[in-house]
């Protein structure tokens, strides 16, 4: 009777041992995951200024594009730029906007600005690329009304001065510039 219960304890003491081991082992692999990365945090705050400041652009007011996302898109504007990004993007930071214009089907990427590629002195982000980039893109759509002729079709109601109406003047706006694509603002550090 001694031997089975020495069995039975070696037994329970094995699987104890045994418990203890895959506990330790998933302990050790949820402390793992669990770390943060070293950086995370400087990853996560990058991405938010790519995406803040294009939500920034896009909710601004601009009278003949309708935002200043769309006027960067369209006109490659860099004082445009400078006044409504620089100011948001910390110096430490670097950035560049790309354009995404499906009908080149051989670069479809075209940079519209690049703080790397500009020397001028007033320019003092970041110029290279050294640890993390993270970017940022919306769908822009413009629609640049034409200029208008210098006559008002509007500005009458009857065709020889008596009350015999008309036919309607012609429309005398240019068809204007339409435009859809994708803004990308990548930002890095």
């Amino acid at each position: 009777m001694e031997g089975k219960t020495r069995k039975a304890f070696i037994f329970s003491l094995d699987a104890f041992v045994a418990l203890s081991v895959i506990l330790v082992t998933i302990y050790a692999l949820f402390a793992l995951v669990s770390t943060p990365k070293p950086y995370y945090t400087s990853f996560e705050q990058t991405y938010d200024f790519a995406r803040d400041t294009l939500i920034a652009l896009e909710h601004s007011n601009d009278r003949v594009y309708g935002n200043m996302l769309s006027k960067i898109a369209l006109s490659h504007d860099r004082q445009t730029i400078m006044d409504y990004v620089d100011p948001v993007i910390p110096t430490q930071y670097g950035y560049r906007f790309e354009f995404y214009n499906a009908t080149n089907t051989e670069h479809p990427w075209t940079t519209i600005y690049d703080t790397a590629t500009d020397n001028l002195p007033d320019q003092l982000h970041n110029k290279e690329y050294r640890k993390m980039k993270a970017s940022a893109q919306t769908i822009v759509f413009s629609n640049v009304p034409g200029s208008p002729s210098d006559e008002n079709p509007f500005g009458y109601i009857s065709c020889h001065n008596d009350s015999t109406p008309c036919d309607m003047p012609p429309m005398l706006f240019d068809e204007g510039d339409r435009a859809i694509g994708i803004i990308r603002l990548t930002v890095y550090i």
